[in-house]
């Protein structure tokens, strides 16, 4: 039995297998819920502040690519298995990486509390 295209009507004999790795699936999925993201937080945005949010994102994406250029610098210059803690620590020594370690543990300790709490609170609005 041929495999026929409901748009074409042609074989899909020559046509690519569509072999996604697990990998792939779930990057394609993190960027369309990241999408959706930015697109409700954009509109929310606009409708707040109204096309002033444009200079907003410009300063916004000005930065990020500063940063990341300058980690792409030092990551090119000496590559090191690990996070920007590294970076830190050798700039401003051993205190700078330490406080940069000890800033990203407390923030993924009030990331994970918050969603905690916001799990906590819908399920004891779902269950009296």
């Amino acid at each position: 039995m041929k495999k026929v295209s409901c748009v074409s009507g042609k074989t899909k004999e020559n046509a690519p297998k569509g072999d996604l790795k697990w990998w792939q699936l779930s990057l394609i999925g993190i960027g369309c819920t990241i999408g959706t993201g930015y697109f409700l937080g954009s509109g929310i945005g606009v409708k707040i502040t109204g096309p002033a949010i444009v200079f907003s994102f410009l300063l916004a994406a000005i930065g990020t690519y500063v940063v990341y250029h300058f980690l792409a610098m030092m990551t090119t210059e000496d590559p090191q298995e690990g996070s920007f803690c590294y970076y830190a620590g050798k700039a401003f020594g051993r205190w700078g990486g330490f406080s940069c370690l000890m800033e990203l543990l407390d923030f993924e300790n009030i990331n994970y509390r918050k969603s905690v709490n916001g799990t906590s609170h819908s399920f004891s609005i779902l269950v009296p």
